[in-house]
């Protein structure tokens, strides 16, 4: 997504990565709704609020994610690693507030 971003639509690397964050913020709760929560899968209009808890709390993790990817790039690193560095950082942001609140028992 980030490398369709740039070169498909010229986007800059913030708001590439912007977008690369939101859409990996939507297929990861589709995929852990699926498969790493399955004992507990929310369905219809839980799915939704589900997925409205998820981005909301992603959300931190997301500017994190952007800021450090882009302080990276901006410090002369390639892309690939900056947004490596991006997603490792948001990662651990979501994943402490995540598999908390929105798939508890």
């Amino acid at each position: 997504v980030l490398f369709s971003l740039q070169s498909l639509w010229l986007a800059s690397f913030p708001v590439a990565q912007t977008g690369a964050v939101i859409v990996s913020m939507v297929s990861n709760f589709t995929l852990n709704n699926r498969l790493t929560f399955a004992d507990q899968r929310l369905r219809g209009s839980r799915f939704v609020g589900g997925l409205s808890r998820f981005a909301a709390l992603c959300a931190v993790g997301a500017v994190v994610n952007v800021v450090i990817a882009e302080a990276i790039h901006r410090a002369g690193f390639d892309r690939i690693s900056s947004a490596a560095a991006g997603i490792l950082a948001g990662a651990v942001c979501n994943y402490l507030t995540t598999s908390a609140l929105v798939w508890r028992s």
